[in-house]
């Protein structure tokens, strides 16, 4: 039998308990085995300061306690088509699912290699601030596959990580000093 892995890719620039809802929905929605955790660096498509990586992974382990079904991963590849390369080749008998609000996943042909990454997952699309149509309609759900995309409608949550730096004033004054 395959493992059913979620793969939550991002910077977590902080980690938030919106990450963690989104992962238990998908564990639940999904009947994963697994939610993996991959963090980058540095979002190559965003020029914003970053807390240390291993603070965020310090900050997600706290965040997600005890809970066994979520892995964090420290991916050294800023590059997502990178880390799929290596995951895939290290688990070649896992089933990965990429978890995205619908939000974000419409700038993937923004991101390098987009098309490699279409062709190697599966997506669980969460609705965030009510993408839903946008995406249906959005170049990627003209390029992928869709009966690998699973389109998740899930209670609205008001937060995220650009909402928590914007008021945060820690945060504002060591960007600032950058």
């Amino acid at each position: 039998m395959s493992l059913k892995i979620g793969l939550l890719g991002g910077s977590f620039n902080p980690p938030h308990t919106g990450h963690l809802y989104i992962s238990l929905e998908a564990l639940k929605r999904l009947n994963l085995h697994q939610v993996w955790w991959l963090f980058c660096r540095k979002n190559p498509l965003k020029q914003i300061y970053y807390i240390p990586c291993d603070i965020r992974v310090e900050m997600a382990r706290t965040l997600i306690g005890i809970n066994k079904k979520i892995k964090l991963i420290n991916s050294d590849d800023v590059y997502t088509y990178k880390t799929l390369r290596k995951l895939t080749s290290q688990y070649p008998h896992y089933d990965f699912t990429w978890i995205a609000g619908m939000d974000s996943i419409m700038t993937i042909h923004a991101w390098e290699n987009w098309k490699e990454i279409i062709r190697k997952v599966r997506f669980a699309l969460f609705d965030r601030e009510n993408f839903f149509h946008k995406c249906m309609r959005s170049r990627f759900i003209s390029c992928v596959d869709r009966k690998r995309v699973s389109p998740v409608l899930v209670k609205k949550r008001d937060i995220s990580s650009t909402l928590l730096r914007s008021e945060n004033e820690w945060y504002k004054r060591i960007s600032e000093s950058k």
